[in-house]
């Protein structure tokens, strides 16, 4: 499924530590949740959409505001502690499914946790709590015209960008997946 460079990336994550410096995860993660179920309606507001934008990019906002950069460093903390505890299958629930382009359910949530747990379980040593003292303000998030945010951590780039889904949440694609 091509878990291996995210496998990779979490191994010389987990190297790169960061238990120097303190953090509060769970007060970034109840602001992730408030400030997602707020960004879909205030965003549409805070710009004006033209044709052309909206065409040229398939009707997605491009333009990545500073909150969304924000909001997507605060999901791959989220990520980060479910991968290191390890909830493959809430993991899961931060990538898109390469096939429809959503985030996976049912049998492919299943598909996907299992192999995440094969590709990360077998080659990546992460104790329960490694990632814990993550916190938002560790992590950089830049943006490229299409819209997609690369995350950068422990000075490394993430191999796998993020993109802002319908629902306003930011996940994980692999444009060479087809997600």
């Amino acid at each position: 499924m091509g878990l291996s460079g995210l496998a990779l990336a979490l191994g010389a994550a987990a190297c790169t530590g960061g238990d120097d410096e303190p953090a509060s995860p769970p007060a970034a993660e109840e602001t992730t949740e408030a400030e997602l179920t707020t960004e879909p309606a205030e965003e549409p507001t805070s710009e004006e959409p033209t044709e052309e934008s909206s065409a040229s990019d398939g009707g997605g906002d491009a333009e990545v505001s500073e909150e969304d950069r924000t909001v997507a460093k605060e999901r791959f903390v989220s990520f980060m502690q479910v991968v290191d505890d390890p909830d493959y299958e809430a993991a899961c629930g931060y990538m898109l499914d390469p096939s429809t382009g959503e985030p996976p359910v049912g049998a492919e949530l299943a598909a996907c946790a299992e192999s995440l747990e094969q590709e990360l379980g077998s080659s990546v040593d992460v104790e329960p709590g490694t990632f814990d003292v993550l916190d938002a303000s560790m992590v950089e998030a830049s943006a490229d015209d299409s819209g997609a945010v690369t995350i950068s951590f422990g000075g490394s780039q993430f191999p796998v960008p993020m993109t802002k889904h319908t629902d306003g949440q930011w996940y994980f694609t692999n444009p060479d997946l087809g997600g």
